[in-house]
């Protein structure tokens, strides 16, 4: 296979991992929103919204790098450019180490408090891939270390833009505990065959389909019932709530009929109402934090 021009190859990286990546700029760009109730510093905006972007992107290929025996049993991941042999690792290098100078470079011209959250996410998210460390091993740290980069995502758009309100880490903490307990139903369900011949131990591999079903429902349920109690107490304005439910009653409605056994069409109409799901309320999240007139 004739190999890739540098500019060729950096294409196909950033095509491969965009959409994994731009949820966690989704969720910085909600953080800065927030913290300065809809009115950010553009330029720090921008900015830390492309460095969360940049570093998503030079974790996920770093990932892609190590993880290329077990991806090529996977029929999705093993069509990835590295995996596929489509580039070379030396391009996959020179990919990891662009993007994260950008990442930090970017950061620099914001603040310090938002470069140093930016190198302790990328310190985190190196060593769930790294041999040596190989977070992604571990119990509860295979979910958890994702978990927390949307937690610190948010936090990292907040800092940018304002103080850090109750509200934002509310953010941070939902996001957070959205993805723990939705990776064992949602993402590792298509990881089980790789994970468990290379040795990586996840809730998924000792839960069954019904019981990461039931964990993600009680999660659901139990937000829309407490949010609409304290969403007040967090400064936020009716329309958060609202939109809240809403949202939760479409996803348990996808959610429901796999409590008895999964279902591939039924699963990708959940996946999709899940990014329908994220969009929306992170969206509200921000409007709610609004003085609205008359809310």
């Amino acid at each position: 296979m004739k190999t890739p021009s540098t500019m060729k190859a950096s294409y196909l990286l950033f095509k491969s991992r965009s959409l994994n990546t731009f949820p966690y700029a989704w969720t910085a760009a909600t953080g800065a929103l927030m913290a300065s109730h809809g009115s950010p510093p553009i330029l720090q905006f921008f900015l830390v919204v492309f460095s969360v972007f940049s570093m998503a992107l030079s974790v996920y290929i770093y990932n892609d790098l190590i993880d290329a025996d077990m991806d090529k049993m996977n029929p999705e991941k093993k069509n990835r450019p590295f995996t596929s042999g489509k580039v070379t690792r030396s391009q996959a290098l020179r990919f990891i180490y662009i993007t994260t100078a950008i990442a930090i470079i970017s950061t620099l011209f914001v603040n310090l408090q938002t470069a140093i959250l930016c190198v302790l996410w990328l310190a985190l998210f190196l060593a769930y891939s790294n041999p040596h460390t190989y977070l992604k091993r571990r119990m509860l740290l295979k979910e958890g270390t994702p978990a927390m980069g949307y937690l610190l995502a948010v936090i990292m758009g907040a800092v940018s833009a304002g103080p850090i309100s109750s509200g934002v880490i509310f953010g941070a903490i939902f996001w957070g505990s959205l993805i723990f307990v939705s990776i064992p139903a949602f993402r590792d369900t298509t990881d089980l065959k790789e994970d468990t011949k290379y040795g990586v131990k996840s809730l998924a591999s000792i839960m069954s389909w019904k019981r990461r079903i039931e964990m993600t429902l009680i999660f659901f349920l139990a937000t829309m019932t407490l949010t609409p109690l304290t969403y007040v107490y967090f400064g936020f304005n009716v329309v958060f709530p609202i939109v809240m439910v809403a949202m939760g009653l479409i996803i348990l409605r996808y959610m429901f009929p796999l409590l008895n056994g999964l279902d591939e069409k039924k699963f990708s109409l959940l996946i999709k109402a899940g990014s329908v799901y994220i969009m929306t309320v992170s969206a509200s999240m921000v409007v709610g934090s609004l003085a609205l007139p008359l809310l």
